[in-house]
């Protein structure tokens, strides 16, 4: 999705990092705005579509690749903010009609969301330039997604999953800054670039135009201009018709010439190709003029993960969540340990205001630690988990049930014997002080 060949264009100055350290070293150390946590803003359409492509219509695997990753978000200190495509989208995409109902597991991802005490909002229209906005208004750190218009839209930092890598522990980034150092490139560069080799609204973009042509025009000032003369002459239709046409000259003129040496080669059929009516305003109005919000400032403490609304997901959804004793391992696996994670924010956000921390102290003895290259260094810590919310997550469970399935005496048990033996790795720095 996004820009034809701009992921590729970007590479050069992209890095690769761990997303266990950006998270701990750039948001729980760094602590900007008081948070204890990286802000993190997801493409929460991007996801589903991630999912989809990987499952096609089997329901229960794409929710439970969309659990697997938000496990993955709730493990870290992150905090995510999801946002969805809005009423006020455009109404074609890759020439496809993209208005009408919503997304069929929508619904339902946004139950698992609530679950995990994840905020999640819509944008008035592209979810994209909403995050967007948010990292230009220092509201997140940076936003996830394999969506290249979110470089278009002028996102400060772009996060991608590394593809090179199985368990989603390394991410590619991308920062506004590191490209306009590198290639002198900003979004109204990236705009131009995507008006000529296409993307989601004009798939086809100019013909004959690669990405090294448009790159070359950018270089050349086209896509700065074209910003700037639309800005100077905004006062009236005939203004703008007279400066696009203009503009379109020149551009004309530097496809055949080549007089700023920055085109990998003269360029005579893009001058041939080029419509007379480039570029279209309707597409030029989504990119530079996409609709956002004026006054949405995301509440980035997010909400207690609910064990009982996760229980009840896990045994509508998920095969692991039809016998207690599976569904109680499953999740102290993958989710009681981020709730000790958790806790560990919160007690240092009290601390860092002065005030004393009066929740539940999950930490123990400290029975091991380990150090690698490519993560903050961890301690291995006994985990003291409440045995009463364990069993009211279970009493809640079978209160909904029709029919109870559940053996009370295998929870028990499993109470008994295997919670006290629970252990998670949590980041040294987060348990300075505790």
């Amino acid at each position: 999705m996004g820009v034809k060949g701009l992921w590729k264009l970007l590479d050069p100055v992209a890095t690769r990092a761990s997303f266990q350290r950006l998270a701990v070293e750039d948001g729980f150390m760094s602590n900007r705005q008081g948070t204890r946590g990286y802000r993190l803003g997801v493409d929460a359409m991007g996801w589903i579509y991630r999912a989809c492509y990987r499952h096609g219509a089997t329901k229960n695997m794409e929710l439970a690749t969309l659990n697997a990753r938000c496990s993955r978000l709730y493990s870290l200190p992150i905090l995510p903010i999801f946002v969805f495509d809005g009423p006020n989208k455009p109404s074609i995409k890759r020439k496809k009609n993209i208005r009408g109902n919503r997304h069929w597991i929508e619904a339902d991802f946004k139950s698992l969301l609530d679950a995990y005490g994840f905020i999640w909002c819509e944008a008035p229209g592209e979810a994209e330039a909403e995050l967007a906005r948010l990292t230009k208004e220092d509201y997140l750190d940076a936003v996830l997604t394999e969506d290249s218009d979110s470089i278009v839209f002028g996102t400060t930092t772009v996060l991608r999953i590394d593809e090179d890598v199985s368990d989603d522990e390394q991410v590619v980034v991308y920062r506004s800054s590191d490209i306009l150092q590198a290639l002198q490139m900003n979004s109204e560069d990236m705009v131009l670039i995507a008006l000529l080799v296409g993307g989601d609204y004009n798939p086809g973009g100019v013909k004959g135009c690669g990405i090294e042509t448009a790159l070359g025009l950018a270089k050349a000032g086209f896509g700065r201009s074209l910003a700037c003369g639309l800005k100077e002459n905004n006062y009236s239709q005939e203004a703008q018709q007279q400066f696009l046409h203009e503009w379109r000259s020149q551009l004309i003129s530097e496809a055949h010439s080549n007089s700023s040496f920055h085109l990998p080669r003269r360029c005579p059929s893009l001058a041939h190709n080029l419509p007379a009516d480039f570029p279209s305003s309707d597409i030029l109005s989504y990119y530079l003029h996409p609709v956002v919000s004026d006054d949405l400032i995301p509440v980035l403490f997010s909400r207690q993960l609910s064990l009982p609304a996760m229980m009840l997901f896990a045994e509508d959804h998920f095969v692991w969540g039809t016998d207690a004793v599976v569904m109680l391992r499953h999740l102290s696996n993958s989710i009681l340990p981020g709730i000790a994670l958790r806790s560990a924010m919160q007690i240092a956000r009290a601390r860092d205001i002065g005030f004393h921390y009066y929740g539940h102290m999950f930490f123990g003895q400290i029975v091991g630690k380990r150090q690698s290259s490519k993560r903050s260094p961890e301690l291995r810590v006994k985990i003291d988990f409440p045995k009463d919310i364990i069993q009211d997550g279970i009493n809640r469970l079978r209160a909904a049930q029709e029919n109870p399935r559940f053996d009370q005496s295998s929870v028990d048990s499993w109470i008994q014997n295997c919670l006290p033996k629970l252990r998670a790795w949590i980041p040294s720095n987060m348990m300075e002080g505790i």
